[in-house]
């Protein structure tokens, strides 16, 4: 879960251009991913200590900016995504907060959505070996 939590947020930073906290983890409670304010302030001031992110109060809030520094490096490697490889991924994690995880129809779409980015991963290092 800490991966996706990272990820999601680097998505929002990348988005947005910044990010709060407390507005982040409603935004999560939304889409039926659980988070806590550890798991999401844990990788702010991580991203902070890096300075990839500047953090300004905002009345009671912070929140987060993305500096420079922070939108060269977060999106340094995505442009080096295979499309095929992102389309999967994108495919992949819209899937969950959808899935209900006591249906096995669910389960196996997601487990085949799963292989499928296993299959095209393999691809990949085969190709680049």
């Amino acid at each position: 879960m800490q991966g996706m939590i990272k990820a999601m947020l680097i998505k929002e930073l990348l988005e947005n251009g910044y990010v709060i906290g407390y507005r982040f983890r409603k935004m999560l409670k939304q889409s039926n991913i659980e988070a806590s304010n550890g798991a999401i302030y844990y990788h702010l001031q991580n991203f902070e200590s890096l300075n990839y992110v500047k953090a300004v109060n905002q009345g009671k809030s912070k929140a987060y900016h993305l500096t420079t520094l922070g939108k060269q490096m977060l999106s340094k490697h995505l442009v080096l995504v295979p499309k095929n490889i992102e389309h999967t991924m994108q495919e992949l994690g819209s899937q969950i907060p959808f899935i209900d995880w006591t249906s096995s129809n669910d389960v196996k779409k997601f487990h085949n959505s799963v292989e499928k980015l296993s299959l095209l991963l393999k691809n990949l290092l085969e190709d680049i070996a």
